[in-house]
């Protein structure tokens, strides 16, 4: 299958031949194999990974939000942010975190802002899971 694989904020680009896709979507984790049905989605916070077809290695992707689409045998992926476990600042994790939690310990005036936090949040924990798997 050809993965494709942007991202807006860093830049990642990446174009695959892969023998799997998994994401995190709205509904959970869904994996995607060759004949897969057509499918669109969008992607929550968490890991996207893909097993290359060269090298048969697991490649992990910590990604925000976006979407993902599945046509036939080609996937296209957009996020937000997506970064690999390599580029990631744990310790700038572990703040982002910190600061998430004490904001969503503190007063919330909005669900908007509640919701802003909890997804800052989400992003430093996955963030940190994954750069200890690297």
């Amino acid at each position: 299958m050809k993965f494709s694989l942007y991202a807006l904020e860093e830049h990642v680009a990446i174009d695959w031949d892969v023998d799997e896709v998994t994401f995190h979507g709205p509904k959970g984790q869904t994996n995607i194999l060759p004949g897969h049905a057509p499918l669109v989605s969008t992607l929550s916070v968490g890991e996207l990974s893909c097993i290359k077809s060269d090298d048969k290695k697991v490649h992990r992707f910590a990604v925000s939000h976006g979407f993902i689409q599945i046509q036939e045998d080609e996937i296209v992926a957009c996020g937000y942010t997506i970064e690999r476990p390599e580029a990631i600042d744990v310790n700038r994790a572990k703040q982002a975190k910190q600061r998430a939690v004490e904001k969503l310990k503190g007063l919330i005036e909005s669900e908007e802002e509640f919701k802003k936090h909890e997804l800052k949040l989400q992003r430093a924990v996955i963030r940190q899971h994954l750069a200890k798997k690297d």
